[in-house]
């Protein structure tokens, strides 16, 4: 055959979209989704396939015995989704799974009653050398009711977990009698439970305990749900995205999002009504073609209709990576992914060193991209929209740092070296192997000041050294290891210790490497050795604040000891504005004068933020969240509590329309904007990074029009050209979140 296969009749039934999978033996199973289907429509889908690694997994009981008849899952990232698979174990306790060949591969088992479902590991395997380990504990019984309003639901979803939420389980429950439901594989100890359904988000969450062999009773109820509205627009021009779709979400207390209620789609001017909306902080998952997703958030209040006000939405763009090399290399050897939001999946480059990735969502992402077995490298990449999202990675070429070790013992093997410096605006994290002789060589070294971290093959930190990157040539550079460490305690304004405290330090230079420590029950811990002439620590405890950052003389010769006090701390107040309008539920970032994040909230409902208490005199307000136009706000010093207003900008556009006298369109003509509350030109945006042009440019279509998006609100003095030499001016006003119409006459 010629791999080709179809399906003769597709059911067009009444559901938003229809997942085709892949599996055949020795193939990792592939997904590819087709939209909401329409009668008479033919669609085609192509899988590219891709080999398995068969991953033998073995479950055991706490005896050590062989569990036959239990359910492993593993599921891995691929393509915008999770991709599942299901094996079941057999007399000798294994299960032999097919999964993507070195993938995040996430593993879970589920048995008969007797046992609890633990979480497994995570593997990467690319040739199983031995079994992945799951160990069973022994499970209780609980048995119980869901109500709501005292009356039983039918249809509803129990969650439980113990000491820790992440580790939460699901029960789902279908036609239930009387509201009934029995958990067969419950933890021992202490087990928190909660219920919700399809109409009613989360509701109080109980506890029971739980004996070998025991079994307990409960009664759960759903929580309270109230109805949402608002309006979904494009975010660059306000135009409503009539396409849009917006679904309600409940949030498990493991702070898992699950989706409630069936998709809404917004009516023909972008508004929208939808229910099932929790009590407290509400959110939805908004989505529309050719846009990035977004999670909406409003505060909710029994009785009351929530407004989520207008929701603007950025378009998605493609995220283009090239790697460059001065040596002949297969480029296609190297791969790139992302593992926080958005999840981009794992994609090889082609042969010329090129890679995209599709309909990305404006947001910041970590990328890894691994060359050979040699190189990874971790980029932050802060993808904003409207703006090119190129990126060029060098392999080899520039400034070369050799690293080398010096140890006080012959204990220390170091395996890897983690080297941080900046790229353009972006940091990177390069990771680079020793080699046999005990060197290790970065290339593609920019900027003014490197971070070299060396670690052993487990990943424990040996040292570090920070320096100063020469103006030409290759350098190098010695990392001494097993240092004293600075000893670091915190306390708050009666020096007793504050023992959920975060201890943050990083290299005194405009590099902002830093690493974090958690103190023990004294309020101490022990700081990575870090050789540099200085360092700065700062304190976080989520009940007290954020300190002052303590700079720090490093003595590299006898172990130091210092103390943080988390006292006499403030907040910031602000209150985002836009010519009088309140700025509701923007992302806020309260960051410290050498950029040091402090607190990220979201504004409330009358565009208030509040940050949590720090030490910093002064203090910075960094807002560039969708549909605003970024913005970099020093807060007044000397700072005090006293409200202060921030003025924002919400982006809307104009279209131009240009005439001759008699009427006739003028296609060809250049138009000129400059800002009159800015004092900026456009190209002068363009310039700075903070615009991109049409991709026409500035110029008039065949139909005499010229649209331009993504503009702060506000008047602009505009100057138009005819292709005869004849000009124009005038006054153009951009109204938020919307196109405003303006006609240029020659």
């Amino acid at each position: 055959m010629d791999g080709g296969w179809s399906i003769a009749a597709l059911p067009a039934a009444s559901v938003d979209e229809v997942l085709v999978r892949l599996e055949g033996d020795g193939l990792a199973p592939i997904e590819r989704t087709i939209g909401r289907p329409i009668s008479g429509s033919t669609y085609h889908v192509d899988f590219e396939v891709e080999p398995a690694v068969v991953v033998p997994v073995f479950v055991r009981g706490p005896d050590g015995t062989p569990v036959s008849g239990a359910v492993i899952q593993a599921r891995w990232y691929r393509d915008t989704r999770f991709v599942e698979i299901e094996r079941s174990t057999g007399t000798d306790g294994i299960a032999y799974v097919p999964v993507l060949s070195g993938s995040a591969t996430y593993y879970s088992a589920r048995t008969a009653a007797g046992f609890a479902p633990p979480l497994g590991p995570i593997t990467f395997m690319t040739a199983p050398s031995e079994p992945v380990l799951i160990e069973l504990a022994r499970a209780g019984r609980i048995s119980g009711r869901c109500v709501r309003d005292g009356q039983p639901l039918r249809d509803f979803e129990v969650a439980y977990w113990t000491n820790r939420p992440a580790d939460r389980q699901l029960l789902r429950v279908v036609d239930a009698v009387d509201g009934k439901f029995v958990v067969e594989d419950a933890p021992i100890g202490e087990v928190m439970l909660c219920a919700h359904s399809s109409d009613w988000p989360v509701g109080e969450t109980k506890a029971v305990t739980l004996v070998e062999n025991g079994e307990a009773t409960v009664e759960l109820s759903v929580g309270d749900a109230c109805e949402g509205r608002g309006i979904v627009v494009d975010a660059a021009s306000g135009e409503p995205l009539t396409n849009a779709s917006v679904r309600a979400i409940t949030s498990l207390p493991d702070a898992t999002s699950l989706f409630r209620g069936p998709i809404v789609r917004v009516d023909f001017d972008g508004s929208f009504s939808v229910r099932g909306l929790p009590i407290g902080e509400a959110k939805l998952w908004v989505t529309a073609p050719e846009h990035g997703e977004q999670v909406a958030l409003a505060q909710s209040q029994r009785g009351t209709v929530t407004d989520f006000g207008v929701i603007p939405m950025a378009r998605a763009q493609t995220l283009e990576i090239t790697l460059e090399s001065q040596s002949p290399f297969d480029f296609t050897l190297a791969s790139a992914q992302s593992f926080n939001s958005p999840l981009l999946p794992l994609r090889r480059f082609d042969s010329t060193g090129k890679l995209s990735y599709e309909g990305v969502p404006p947001r910041e992402v970590r990328l890894h991209v691994t060359v050979g077995d040699m190189l990874m490298e971790l980029v932050d990449l802060d993808l904003v929209p409207g703006r090119p999202w190129r990126y060029v990675i060098p392999i080899d070429g520039g400034r070369v740092a050799t690293i080398r070790t010096k140890a006080r013992s012959s204990s220390t093997e170091p395996a890897f070296v983690q080297a941080v410096f900046r790229r353009g605006a972006e940091t990177t994290s390069r990771y680079v192997k020793f080699d046999s002789n005990g060197e290790a060589r970065v290339s593609g070294i920019v900027g003014e000041d490197l971070t070299a971290a060396v670690f052993d093959a487990n990943w424990l930190l040996l040292g570090s050294r920070a320096c100063s990157v020469p103006a030409t040539g290759d350098f190098e550079v010695e990392v001494e290891c097993e240092l004293p460490r600075l000893r670091v305690r915190v306390v708050d304004e009666h020096d007793a210790p504050v023992t959920s405290a975060t201890v943050t330090a990083g290299v005194e230079s405009s590099l902002g490497w830093m690493y974090s420590h958690t103190v023990d029950g004294s309020g101490w811990c022990s700081l990575d050795p870090l050789d540099a002439p200085k360092i700065w620590v700062r304190a976080f405890a989520a009940t007290k604040g954020v300190s002052a950052a303590l700079t720090v003389d490093v003595d590299r010769t006898d172990e130091q000891a210092i103390t943080i006090r988390l006292a006499d701390l403030r907040s910031a107040r602000i209150r985002l504005d836009d010519r009088g309008t309140p700025c509701v539920g923007v992302a806020t970032r309260f960051v410290s004068a050498n950029d040091f994040l402090i607190h990220e909230v979201w504004s409330d409902a009358s565009g208030r933020a509040v940050s949590l208490p720090y030490g910093d005199e002064r203090g910075v307000v960094v807002v560039d969240d969708i549909g605003y136009w970024p913005i970099r706000f020093e807060l007044p010093y000397p700072r005090s509590e006293d409200e202060v207003v921030v003025p924002l900008r919400r982006l809307g556009g104009v279209r131009f329309e240009a005439r001759a006298v008699d009427g006739a369109v003028v296609p060809g003509a250049v138009v000129e904007l400059r800002s009159v509350e800015f004092g900026a030109s456009l190209q002068d945006w363009i310039a700075e990074g903070k615009f991109t042009a049409p991709s026409s440019g500035f110029v008039t279509d065949a139909s005499g029009v010229l649209i331009v998006d993504g503009l702060p609100n506000g008047d602009y003095e505009w100057r138009a050209t005819a292709p005869d030499g004849s000009q124009a001016s005038g006054i153009a006003n951009v109204p938020p979140r919307a196109r405003g119409t303006r006609a240029i006459v020659f």
